[in-house]
């Protein structure tokens, strides 16, 4: 009999029955699920099937999140019921109150399915979590009178009317789960709003329910306290004697411990809380001998401490010099980074994804850190041969073990004791070796995670590492990655005060590839030759293919024994913090810790076993089953194996075993997406969810491994979201876990799964061995790649499609001829054949989707053969007489390759080549091209021409036969010769050769007749080329033969044709071409029409904001003085259009100039309300933590300063968006913005300090610009030019002891950046000293060479890293030349030498207005001074912020640099603007009026002051030799002089000044 029959049978004759009966069938109805699997008979089963929904929340992932309180507020509801059903059952075996088959089963597992549907997403699930609480105060209020009523009677009615609620709600909420694929969001919503009618009806009636119960159980409550009350006082009487025995007992036994606390429970019977103290007292007791050990350490480490040498302890100033003259506060250790970073990227093929590996290894320390549990893992510190390798007697520590012993915790373990020092002499960093994907088995970007990591930690490093791999460039390849970043920075006989130390620990080193492992074993032996202070800790499992032992490391074995005492500590922690087992009596946790620590053979056994504990989460039931543990962790994976294959269909056992052989043997791991698609490939039974799997059943077997978002702020549950409003990103994220990889639980288990070495035959088992796994796979992948390239242009491809097409070919590698049965040849080459015939023309999928790299391997000495070396094998077994079932083609086709091994790629290469000769669309052309000449290469069918690019193109077209004179071909051959001219250095060779591609496309144009469509696709690819030359005229006819072209072809192609145009160019977008060769040719009316027929012909698609773009810049100042025609243009655009050109203004950094244009026309216009409607607008549309949001308040506030001059607004915008933080991947523009943005604000701040005459609102603007968003000290901005801001602020407000002080440390900061052997901050730190110099008396003539300096190479051998082949003969001085005369050098010290700054912030201006340091000398023309700068030129450079575009890289370059602005240089014409303006002398500069001129002048400000460079007679530094004039000395002697003499010497001057006061009409 099912439940629903026997409900129905049980209550038909009374109205509780009906109303669940009628309860079950609205379930069933609204979710299609048969309520004969949820039927349960006991509290036991009901609390079996409703955790199992929980699993996956309790298996480690209590993370304080909406989530974790819907665990919590479901935990209680079971809490409840069991309380309740404790005695309920006893009594009266469920017939009061509940049909006798426990139909409140139904209700939880419905519960338990709707938790399904969201466990592995996150989100707010405040309403969620309501639900769970009411139902959770339903049972407690059960569970207060349980018990304590004899009869139930007439609470029937409102219980089961509760029950009957819930179970509505739930029939809804998995209702709303499976329709549509929308999951739990339509759900979520729906009871968020209580927009739903049936769920917002049936949610009341719950609560409704709930009251009228509450009452009855307070009058039931109130009718039992009679009987409490009585209770309670014989319990009285009772304590009193218990009391009194215990002082007894307490007076004749002298010791604590387990007898008193049993007696305590016995005479009670309750269950103590003060338990946890008699635990840690034993636990104290039993491990006295640890403990006593590490005090001794702790004493010994102390001892260490006190002897030190004291030159450790560093001085403080010294420790904060770390840095350089740079635009902001860690712009140069950011650059620094970045380069770093950048040469990672830029070098892919040996760092794959090196990024997602660094983000993941982050993520993995960071969860290893956070579940930590103290004072285990303390032993490792003490072992002597861990003591030996800190101390350097050798380089490599391998600490080895069985599987899932804990050796990922001893690594962690390691890590910690190993904390870097503050004085930068020792630094560790870590890397987490996984199966997962191919990027985290990579040695290589194991090495590139430590260089990230101790780059962060060390700003000198980073940029010692940035300027080796400026100066080294390309030879740097063929240098190992170890030498290039360890060996060389931590020798040890480096010449460092304090030697610095780095500890690289690598975990899991046998989860990578041989190949892997052997980049690995070359590290390690090469540096156990070397001397540096490199120590290397590695763990894995003993392993006979890991040759590890022939380097002699010092070794650590983790046994059980070891570990036991981590284990007892462990399972401790787990007993005391699980919901579940943290309530179980004192003794029965002490048992689970004797019990399991006996069994456990490792960390791994016990946390499982653990977790199986809390699934079963009651007392009695736990206890029971400790006597029936595993023996081992294989035995307990194979019973977690066996329960979840127990009671599957055929059907379901064939899905999971494929699934699981897939997840042990693929060589990345699949996401959700790929994993459910695969599952389907099977079970077409919509009753076997994956997602409800993964939380089901096979939730102690396989997880959602998310990666942790780092930087997600947690949220505070007890405040309201303040964007309720912004559901996208929630959206956003709850579809997000499709992409999540779906694992097994642990390492160990994807081995256990590994190691079955034959198909069991006797018995069901969900283990595959390794042949069949990988022709599983392998004809998988095949079927899949025939689909998807049926199917190329489906908009909805295969899940699978990126594994198979990554990856076919090495699980076909993996397979083994000589062992594989008859049949298992016979579907190897007939899967085989199907990629190798081009069947369905598979070689187009490849190129649209992948690199000829990732397919066509080349094969490497010493490596193993790439796959197509490999089919040849398996072609000789296809030929044999026992291979029976081959189809007669696929015979033929292995006897072809059998015979002629060199032809088994050509039907690939024939695919490769009609795809390059025929692609309509250049860019596929050209990457077919590309895997034409790489196929034709593993095949012997190329010959190189190093000269000559159009023969090489030509002896490719006419491989196999001859093509060259098909129109196709030409447009082909044409294409491909001007992408070489490209390519090609030499600039007239290129020219002549973009010629002839012209030539060719021009010919292939003359033979196409008929087909409009080849055609236009040629006319179109020529007219791109005649712009990219410049040749405007010719590409303006080619455009429009191009447009008539494809006009044509569209009324006459068939639909499917038409799909092709649509590929090659949408006829809007010639309409671009067409305007921006019209606004070359014709004028901006001419422009301005075609972009308008763009615009016209794209309709609601609407064109790009990159073209959209172009039609603002021709409505520019000159075209469009008064800006009304921009700004009409601007109205005639579609809200979308407008969304579009701001996204394309602000999705990478804020474009200033394109916003600017808008800007300018506005104020021209008086439009102002309009433009901030329309930014209004788009900032609606954007996520509120997005890169773009944030460019986009950072244009509007340049808008309200420069525009509106409303500094408050502009600065309140501005401190509200630095206090944002921003979501990107792009770190380099959120860095530039931000680091902008701050300056502004700084700029802003000084502006209004200047012009204050209140000294109230200076400290007040003081005090604010000290405290500027993201500020962590007050000295934070003395490395930066805000610090001069600051420092010319203090000079004004005073102490005057503190501007000394302040300018000091600036000083300090950049003359240790010109000495820190790092060339890379040299020009940086020039900057911002000129500003130093330039602010005090008698150094104006340093200040001038100091920013005379900026582009010249100081120290060439630091700045070309030692190469002697580069240096000057003689200690850098050139022979024949004069040094700087003595009195050459005093000058610079004389008082009054060069007329002195006054006593304020910054210089006067002189009576010109022109307020610069300098005289204003005739700089050298170029062409004089080219020969004498550019051997001295060290690539550093300026750009002009004037808005002109200069860039200036020579010091023959006349520059300015202001002293107001935190870092604006202005060319010498802009400067000559901004001068004019201020003094409004404009009579010659053009036409323009004074208005126009000062509001078109958005740089640098009104009567700013400037230092002039190059400085008068600069000849540069040659050979470390500054050269003026006649007069030379060197750097360093420069530089000495500055520190010991000049600037001590100017800071006498200002102590001695007479602060204004002087004689008042006093005679002679």
């Amino acid at each position: 009999m099912t439940l629903k029959d026997k409900v129905e049978h049980q209550g038909e004759a009374t109205d509780l029955a009906a109303l669940w009966s009628r309860a079950i069938r609205d379930y069933e109805k609204r979710t299609g699920v048969n309520t004969r699997h949820m039927e349960a008979h006991s509290i036991m089963d009901v609390k079996d099937g409703a955790e199992s929904s929980l699993q996956r929340f309790q298996d480690s992932r209590h993370k304080g999140d909406g989530v974790d309180k819907i665990r919590t507020a479901f935990g209680n509801q079971l809490d409840g019921i069991q309380k309740c059903w404790r005695g309920i059952e006893m009594v009266a075996n469920a017939a009061g109150a509940f049909p006798p088959a426990m139909p409140v089963g139904v209700l939880f597992a419905a519960c338990g399915r709707v938790l399904g549907a969201f466990a592995a997403v996150k989100a707010d699930f405040d309403k969620i979590e309501g639900f769970f609480y009411q139902s959770s105060r339903f049972l407690e209020r059960l569970s207060i009178i349980e018990g304590k009523v004899r009869d139930l009677g007439p609470l029937e009615k409102g219980i089961v009317e509760v029950f009957s609620a819930q179970l509505s709600i739930c029939a809804i909420a998995e209702y709303w789960t499976r329709k549509e694929g929308k999951r739990f969001k339509k759900w979520f919503t729906a009871l968020w709003t209580m927009e739903d009618p049936d769920l917002a009806s049936a949610f009341g009636l719950m609560q409704t329910t709930l009251d009228e119960l509450d009452k009855l159980v307070g009058f039931a409550s109130y009718a039992a306290i009679k009987d409490t009350q009585d209770a309670t006082a014989e319990l009285s009487v009772k304590t009193d004697e218990i009391n009194e025995n215990i002082r007894k007992f307490r007076a004749e036994q002298g010791r604590l411990g387990k007898d008193m606390r049993m007696m305590y429970e016995k005479q009670v019977g309750l269950e103590v809380q003060i338990v946890a103290g008699f635990a840690m007292f034993e636990e104290e007791r039993e491990h006295q001998t640890e403990h006593r050990a590490e005090v001794i350490s702790l004493l010994k480490e102390i001892r260490r401490d006190r002897n030190r040498p004291d030159h450790q302890a560093k001085d403080k100033s010294k420790q904060t010099t770390i840095g350089n003259g740079k635009s902001d506060a860690g712009d140069q250790k950011f650059k620094a980074m970045m380069a770093i970073r950048t040469h990672f990227t830029n070098s892919a093929d040996v760092f794959p994804n090196w990024r997602d590996a660094y983000k993941e290894n982050t993520a993995q320390h960071q969860e290893m850190k956070e579940s930590f549990i103290d004072h285990t893992g303390t032993w490792i510190a003490n072992d002597p041969a861990f003591q030996k390798w800190t101390e350097g007697e050798a380089p490599l520590l391998w600490i080895k073990g069985p599987e899932g012993i804990g050796k990922s915790f001893l690594a962690h373990s390691s890590s910690r004791s190993l904390q870097p020092q503050d004085d930068g002499s020792k630094f560790v960093a870590y890397f987490y070796f996984k199966e997962d994907f191919p990027y985290l088995q990579s040695v290589q970007n194991a090495f590139a995670c430590a260089v990230l990591q101790v780059a962060e930690l060390n700003a000198r490093y980073a940029l010692q590492t940035a300027n080796y791999l400026k100066d080294n460039g390309e030879n740097a390849k063929d240098v190992p990655t170890w030498r290039q970043f360890f060996l060389t920075s931590f020798s040890s006989e480096g010449t460092s005060e304090i030697p610095q130390h780095l500890y690289l620990i690598f975990d899991g080193v046998d989860d990578i590839s041989k190949r892997e492992r052997q980049v690995l074993l070359e590290f390690l032996a090469d540096l156990k030759k070397e001397k540096s202070n490199v120590r290397v800790l590695i763990t894995s499992r003993s392993s006979e293919d890991f040759s590890i032992d022939q380097l002699e490391p010092l070794t650590i074995e983790a046994t059980i024994t070891t570990m036991m005492r981590d284990i007892r500590l462990l399972i401790w922690h787990r007993v005391n913090t699980s919901p579940r087992l943290k309530k179980f009596s004192f003794v029965a946790k002490k048992k689970i810790r004797r019990e399991v620590a006996r069994k456990a053979d490792g960390m791994l056994y016990a946390e499982h076993t653990m977790k199986r504990l809390a699934y079963i989460g009651r007392e009695g039931a736990v206890v029971k089953s400790l006597e029936q543990m595993p023996d081992s962790l294989h035995d307990l994976y194979r019973l977690m194996l066996e329960d979840c294959r127990r009671n599957r269909s055929q059907d379901q056992y064939v899905a999971l075993k494929k699934l699981f052989a897939w997840l042990a043997f693929s060589k990345r791991s699949l996401s959700l997406a790929e994993a459910s698609e695969l599952v389907k490939l099977i079970v077409t039974d919509d009753h076997f969810d994956l997602e409800d799997e993964i939380i089901g059943r096979s939730s102690r077997i396989l997880e959602l491994s998310r990666t942790r978002r780092l930087d997600d702020d947690p949220k505070d549950e007890s405040k309201d979201d303040e964007n309720e409003d912004q559901d996208d990103e929630q959206e956003e994220e709850l579809d997000e876990y499709q992409n999540e990889p779906l694992t097994f639980q642990e390492r160990s288990l994807r081995q256990y799964c590994r190691a079955i070495s034959v198909e069991y035959r006797g018995e069901e088992e969900l283990r595959s061995p390794a042949s069949s796994a990988h022709l599983s796979i392998l004809g998988t992948c095949v079927d899949v790649l025939m689909k998807s390239a049926k199917m190329l242009k489906e908009k909805t491809p295969s899940k699978l499609r990126s594994y198979a097409l990554s990856y076919w070919h090495e699980h076909f590698s993996d397979l083994d001829p000589d062992s594989a049965s008859d049949a298992d040849v016979s579907l190897v080459l007939s899967l085989l054949y199907q990629i190798m015939s081009n069947e369905n023309n598979v070689a187009k999928l490849f190129e649209r989707f992948t690199y000829p790299s990732d397919i066509y391997t080349v094969s490497e000495e010493g490596a193993a053969k790439p796959w197509y070396d490999k089919i040849q094998l398996w072609a000789v077994r296809g030929t044999s007489e026992s291979i029976q079932a081959l189809r007669p083609e696929v015979k033929a086709w292995a006897a072809h390759v059998t015979a002629n091994p060199k032809d088994t790629l050509v039907p690939l290469a024939r695919g490769h080549k009609q795809s390059w000769l025929t692609e309509p669309v250049d860019w596929a052309a050209e990457e077919a091209y590309r895997f034409t000449e790489e196929v034709l290469k593993l095949g012997g069918r190329f010959e190189k021409y190093e000269d000559d690019p159009l023969k090489q193109i030509l002896s490719i077209a006419d491989t196999f036969e001859d093509h060259t004179t098909i129109p196709t071909s030409l447009r082909a051959i044409g294409t491909r010769l001007y992408w070489a001219a490209t390519e090609l250095d030499n600039e007239d060779r290129s020219k002549e050769l973009k010629a002839k591609a012209i030539v060719y496309l021009s010919e292939s144009i003359g033979n196409m007749e008929g087909d409009k469509l080849e055609k236009g696709a040629t006319l179109f690819t020529l007219t791109r080329m005649h712009m990219w030359m410049e040749d405007y005229e010719k590409a303006g006819v080619t455009v429009d033969n191009a447009i008539q072209n494809f006009i044509n072809a569209k009324s006459e192609l068939l639909p499917a044709r038409l799909v092709e145009l649509e590929d090659i160019s949408s006829l809007w977008e010639l309409y671009v071409y067409k305007a921006n060769c019209s606004a070359k040719l014709q004028g901006i009316d001419a422009a301005l029409a075609m972009f308008g027929k763009a615009r016209e012909e794209a309709g609601d698609q609407t064109i790009s904001g990159y073209y959209l773009d172009d039609i603002t810049r021709i409505l520019d100042e000159k075209n469009d003085p008064d800006g009304h025609r921009l700004m009409e243009a601007l109205k005639s655009w579609s809200d979308k259009e407008r969304t579009l050109w701001f996204e394309w203004c602000t999705d990478y950094v804020a474009d200033l100039s394109a916003l600017g244009r808008m800007h300018r026309a506005v104020q021209l216009t008086q439009e102002t309300d309009l433009m901030l409607k329309w930014l209004h607008t788009y900032e609606a549309t954007l996520n509120p933590r997005s890169l773009a949001l944030f460019n986009l308040k950072a244009s509007l506030a340049d808008f309200y300063s420069k525009v509106l001059g409303n500094l408050d607004k502009a600065k309140e915008i501005m401190r509200a968006i630095l206090s944002s933080q921003p979501k990107t991947d792009n770190e380099w523009a959120l860095h530039y913005t931000v680091s902008a943005v701050r300056m502004d604000l700084a700029g802003l701040i000084f502006s209004q300090f200047r012009y204050s005459s209140d000294p109230a609102q200076k400290e007040a603007l003081l005090k604010e610009v000290k405290s500027l968003p993201g500020t962590r000290s007050d000295d934070e901005f003395a490395e930066s030019h805000i610090g001069m801001l600051i420092a010319n602020m203090v000079r004004i407000m005073g102490p005057a002891r503190e501007y000394h002080r302040y300018m000091d440390q600036i000083f300090k900061i950049c003359i240790n950046g010109l000495e820190d052997g790092v060339s890379s901050n040299d020009g940086d730190s020039l900057r911002l000293l000129a500003k130093v110099l330039g602010s005090l008396d008698g150094l104006e003539r340093d200040a001038r060479i100091t920013l005379s300096m900026q582009f010249c190479i100081i120290n060439r051998e630091i700045h070309h890293g030692g190469d002697s082949s580069k240096l000057p003969s003689e200690n850098g001085e050139l022979e024949g030349k004069q040094q700087m005369t003595k009195e050459a050098r005093d000058e610079t010290g004389k008082e009054g030498a060069v007329a002195s700054l006054e006593e304020s912030t910054i210089p006067s201006a002189d009576k010109k207005g022109t307020g610069k340091i300098d005289e204003d000398p005739k700089p050298k023309s170029e062409s004089e001074s080219e020969s004498e700068s550019e051997e001295d030129l060290s690539g550093f450079g300026i750009f002009c912020n004037g808005g002109c575009g200069t860039s200036i890289s020579k010091w023959s370059q006349p520059f300015y640099l202001c002293l107001i602005c935190p870092s604006t240089d202005l060319c010498e014409a802009c400067h000559a603007k901004r001068i004019a303006a201020n003094s409004s002398e404009i009579s010659n500069l053009d036409s323009t009026s004074s208005e126009s001129l000062a509001t078109s002048l958005p740089f640098c400000g009104e009567n700013h002051h400037y230092i002039k460079g190059p400085m008068k007679n600069w000849k540069g530094i040659k050979n470390g030799v500054i050269r003026i004039g006649g007069e030379e000395i060197k750097v360093k002697e420069w530089i000495r002089g500055l520190k010991e003499e000049r600037w001590p010497r100017a800071w006498k001057r200002y102590w001695l000044r007479q602060s204004g006061l002087k004689d008042i009409d006093v005679e002679d």
